[in-house]
């Protein structure tokens, strides 16, 4: 059953702001095998009703210009064993018109939150959710276990590969049913690439037929720069992690400095200040044992994403996995890009975005739905 804690439509104001990618791209997952939620499909109006009662809202109008809003909506997913996830849902009214509805689904790195895809700061082409609902699709970005916004265990090192890779399964299955969409595409960021590669895999928890096209980028296959190895990704590093309290540990501005290199300088600021917080560890440790899922039986169709001023993943590691991957995959190049090319400076990001949307949308059929 999938529980709804809150639900906002055009209400910024109290929503989670929060992290980045950082220390590592890594991958998180949940262990043990356990039932997909049940998902009971309900008229869609409806739906978004009940879901808008909860706060009090009205019900946005559809209308005379299904582009003119972006709708807005906070979940609190039930993924079993008493998890909640943090998932948030931004569209326009043109989507439900189109001929083949799409989803896209994005997957954070570590040490943030979904919110990294979800930045208030005066720009919408900063905001990736905002790009992506007015791209015509159904936009979702979740907050892993452990991450505020999402239910956090007593022991922040429980949260293993295994185990978030099972709930982002369900997280899958659950937009599907709501949605009414055969696959669902993902865009992940460091650790959410690997992620998003083992769903579109045999070590997938769900069926990876119902696993669309994986745009990736921060990926992080079996190596890291000499730099990010000397300052993040040392021994010493690791044990600290280990260490932490009740495996838990709150972040620094200046850990995200690798990460908000080559970025617009309004999502450097927005980051500084807003991405530290607490987090679960067992997500990045996870990142020290490269890499974290086997790339070989991955099918989905793939589109890599490198900046050449990423000073993370070295491109040796980038033609490593393009040679390794399993299905179709295929890499660009942006000169000026860092490890965040989605918010790099504009003409970087509107480069991204463009040959995001074109690769999505390439051999699909339905008419076009765009209001960017």
């Amino acid at each position: 059953m999938i529980g709804v804690g809150r639900s906002t439509v055009f209400d910024r104001a109290a929503r989670l702001v929060g992290s980045f990618l950082v220390v590592g791209c890594l991958v998180v997952g949940c262990g043990g095998s356990q039932a997909a939620p049940q998902v009971s499909v309900e008229d869609q109006a409806a739906a978004e009703r009940a879901l808008l009662s909860v706060s009090g809202g009205e019900l946005p109008t559809t209308a005379a210009e299904p582009c003119s809003e972006v709708v807005a909506f906070d979940h609190r997913v039930d993924v079993g064993d008493g998890v909640r996830l943090h998932v948030m849902e931004r569209f326009v009214e043109a989507a439900k018109s189109r001929g083949q509805k799409r989803a896209l689904l994005m997957l954070t790195g570590t040490l943030v939150t979904g919110a990294q895809y979800d930045l208030e700061v005066g720009d919408e082409t900063l905001n990736a959710l905002s790009q992506a609902a007015k791209a015509g699709y159904f936009a979702y970005a979740l907050t892993y276990e452990g991450y505020e916004g999402s239910t956090s265990p007593e022991d922040g090192r429980s949260v293993t590969a295994e185990r978030t890779l099972e709930q982002v399964g369900r997280i899958v299955t659950w937009i599907r049913e709501r949605r009414g969409v055969a696959q669902v595409d993902l865009l992940g960021s460091s650790l959410g690439s690997s992620l998003a590669i083992a769903l579109a895999s045999d070590e997938s928890p769900i069926d990876r037929a119902h696993v669309g096209k994986l745009v990736l980028q921060s990926l992080v296959y079996k190596d890291v720069t000499p730099a990010f190895k000397r300052q993040l990704f040392a021994p010493q590093v690791r044990q600290a992690l280990q260490r932490a309290p009740e495996g838990y540990i709150e972040t620094q501005p200046e850990q995200y400095g690798m990460i908000l290199k080559a970025t617009d300088p309004k999502a450097a600021k927005f980051g500084s200040e807003h991405f530290p917080g607490r987090y679960a560890t067992g997500p990045t440790l996870e990142g020290f044992k490269l890499p974290v899922f086997d790339v070989s039986s991955a099918k989905a169709d793939v589109l890599q994403f490198w900046g050449d001023q990423d000073p993370i993943t070295p491109f040796t590691d980038v033609t490593t996995f393009q040679a390794e991957y399993g299905g179709k995959a295929k890499v660009r190049v942006l000169k000026g890009a860092g490890h965040a090319p989605y918010l790099g400076v504009r003409e970087v990001r509107s480069e991204f975005w463009d040959q995001t949307f074109a690769f999505l949308n390439e051999g699909r059929s339905g008419p076009a739905v765009s209001c960017r």
